[in-house]
C-alpha cells in the first residue's frame, strides 16, 4: 500500500511527465501491473502493482464509507487521555482499551488515528457484554514502563493506527477489537503527545460535530415556528 503515491512523488520530484497513478489509503486500487518509464535510468525498470488485501487489516472489515472514515489523508495529530483503573477509551466502534489493574495512579494514552474517527473515554462498567456481542475478542497483557512523561510502548492495530502508552510502573490492560485483526506491541516510534489532555466523554470529529450542531439548530427553528403558528392559531380562535 502506498506504492502509487511514492511513484507519483518520484515523478514530480524528477520533473518526469507520467500518467498520474491513482492514490488511495486502502490497497487494491491499482488493478494491474503497470510499467513506469522515465524515472529511473535506462537499465532499471520500475513497476506499479496492486496492493495485497490482507484479512488482518482493519480497513478490509469495513465498507467503503467506513474506510473513508479511517483513511489517513492529512498529518496525524495526537489525542491524549489521562486514564485510571476502571476506565476505558474507545476508538470508534473498532477498538477499546481497558485499564484493569495498575500499580500507578495515572496512565497516559495517546491515540494516533484518523481525525474522522470519534473517541470516547468512560467507565468499563456494563461495557463488556456490548463489546463481546458487537466487536470481538479481548487481548490482555501486563505491561510496564519506566517514565510517565514519555511513551513507553505502542500498541499498533493494522489498518487503523496505534495507541501510545506512558506509565511509570506496571499495569494490566485489555484491548478489544475484531477477531483476526493484527495487533502488535512495539517500542515507541513517536514520542509526541497532544499539547493538552482530552476530557472524559465523547470526542467527535469536527465535521460530525458541525453537522450535529446544524441539525440541532434546524430542529430548534422548526419548533419555534411551530410554537409561533400555534400561538397565531389560538389568537385567531379567540378573536
Amino acid at each position: 500500500m502506498g506504492k502509487s503515491t511514492l511513484i507519483n512523488t518520484f515523478a514530480k520530484r524528477e520533473g518526469v511527465k507520467i500518467t498520474k497513478l491513482t492514490e488511495a489509503a486502502v490497497p487494491g486500487t491499482t488493478l494491474r501491473i503497470l510499467r513506469i518509464g522515465g524515472i529511473l535510468s535506462a537499465k532499471a525498470k520500475m513497476y506499479d502493482a496492486p496492493g495485497l488485501l490482507h484479512p488482518y487489516i482493519m480497513s478490509m472489515r469495513l465498507n467503503r464509507d467506513e474506510q473513508k472514515m479511517v483513511e489517513i489523508r492529512k498529518e496525524l495529530r495526537p489525542r491524549t487521555y489521562r486514564m485510571k483503573v476502571g476506565q476505558a477509551v474507545r476508538v470508534g466502534g473498532l477498538v477499546r482499551l481497558d485499564v484493569n489493574q495498575a500499580l500507578v495512579e495515572t496512565i497516559y494514552v495517546t491515540i494516533w488515528a484518523s481525525p474522522n474517527v470519534s473517541l470516547h473515554m468512560g467507565k468499563i462498567e456494563n461495557a463488556d457484554e456490548i463489546w463481546r456481542k458487537h466487536v470481538g475478542v479481548r487481548l490482555q497483557s501486563s505491561l510496564s514502563g519506566a517514565r510517565w512523561d514519555v511513551d513507553s510502548l505502542h500498541i499498533a492495530i493494522a489498518g487503523l493506527g496505534w495507541l501510545s502508552l506512558g506509565l511509570k510502573g506496571e499495569a494490566t490492560l485489555a484491548l478489544w477489537t475484531y477477531d483476526g485483526i493484527e495487533v502488535i506491541l512495539r517500542e515507541p516510534l513517536v514520542l509526541d503527545r497532544a499539547p493538552f489532555l482530552e476530557r472524559p466523554g465523547f470526542w467527535l470529529p469536527k465535521a460530525i460535530s458541525e453537522a450535529i450542531g446544524h441539525q440541532s439548530k434546524l430542529e430548534a427553528e422548526k419548533r419555534k415556528r411551530g410554537q409561533e403558528e400555534s400561538t397565531e392559531f389560538l389568537s385567531g380562535m379567540s378573536a
